[in-house]
């Protein structure tokens, strides 16, 4: 609600917390946050696209505050914009999410892949100019992928979060990026879990491997891996 979004705002505020993604109106909820650090200038895009609209009071619209509910043309334009400064273009992007969770304590691998419409649509703000996606929505971490030398990641799961009925639903992925002069070098996954206490754990390096090796065979069609 209204009360909440703006009292959620100004705490960050107070705490020296940078947001974006959304924001006090629909103007300030549309602008990306801006990053600069030596010789690196990164403008990070925050959009909704999924079952958040304006019409149900969570995307923001004219002076009410709320998500910023994706726009094709006001995106590519900030995009646009961005690239034209010289800048490195990062999206997350709040999609819908996988829902397909069976009994209490079992696997779910259909859930690493990205559902319906989300391969096109991550694909299409790349095609636009985005240098990295990530989808910010997933409850379990999905897959990735190098789509004309960009990297995709489609979920990076739950890093904090109430849901241990999964083994799906208590793993993350913590991305790490690495930057020169503009340039993105490498990034470092890093699979979290967390138990009965909501405390998150890094994965045992066999533990990780054989889990981002899971995540790597449900690939979408046409995925590229760097060697």
């Amino acid at each position: 609600g209204k009360d909440a979004n703006l009292e959620t705002i100004k705490k960050y505020e107070q705490d020296g917390i940078k947001t974006f993604g959304g924001g006090k109106d629909e103007s300030s909820a549309e602008q990306p946050l801006e990053l600069s650090q030596k010789g690196t200038n990164i403008t990070w895009l925050g959009i909704n696209y999924s079952t958040s609209t304006k019409a149900n009071g969570q995307g923001a619209d004219g002076d009410y505050p709320g998500a910023n509910i994706y726009d094709e043309g006001v995106t590519r334009a900030k995009i646009t914009d961005a690239k034209s400064a010289g800048n490195f273009v990062i999206v997350d992007v709040q999609f819908s999410e996988c829902y397909s969770y069976p009994d209490y304590g079992v696997e779910m691998p259909a859930c690493d892949a990205p559902i319906s419409g989300q391969q096109e649509f991550f694909r299409s703000l790349v095609d636009m100019g985005a240098d990295l996606v990530v989808g910010t929505q997933a409850h379990q971490p999905q897959t990735f992928e190098l789509y004309k030398n960009t990297p995709i990641y489609y979920g990076l799961g739950n890093l904090f979060f109430d849901q241990i009925s999964w083994p799906g639903t208590t793993r993350s992925l913590i991305l790490t990026h690495y930057f020169y002069r503009g340039k993105l070098l490498q990034t470092r996954l890093t699979p979290t879990r967390y138990g009965e206490t909501f405390q998150p754990a890094i994965l045992s390096e066999e533990d990780a491997t054989t889990f981002l090796k899971r995540l790597i065979e449900s690939s979408p069609e046409g995925a590229v891996y760097a060697d």
